[in-house]
């Protein structure tokens, strides 16, 4: 199974709209919040990254920069097909 990872922040409505998305599609993900993790939040920074919701699909060679809800119906898609 492909792994997901959705970075967010604390009071962010992109972020709670992503996590609704996934949830209502049963994908299940991992969260960071860097509110709470500012190893995580320096992380972002040096990629290159300056908002949230970022969602990490498998390796981080796929990225979905805030909420996508046409990305994440493809991504949807994609792992239906591979299971």
């Amino acid at each position: 199974m492909t792994e997901l990872t959705l970075y967010t922040k604390d009071n962010c409505i992109q972020c709670k709209m992503t996590k609704k998305y996934l949830d209502r599609c049963h994908l299940q993900y991992k969260t960071i919040n860097v509110s709470q993790d500012s190893q995580a939040r320096q992380e972002l920074k040096d990629q290159g990254f300056s908002s949230v919701p970022l969602l990490f699909v498998g390796n981080g060679d796929e990225v979905i920069v805030g909420f996508a809800p046409g990305k994440l119906a493809e991504l949807e898609k994609r792992l239906e097909n591979a299971i």
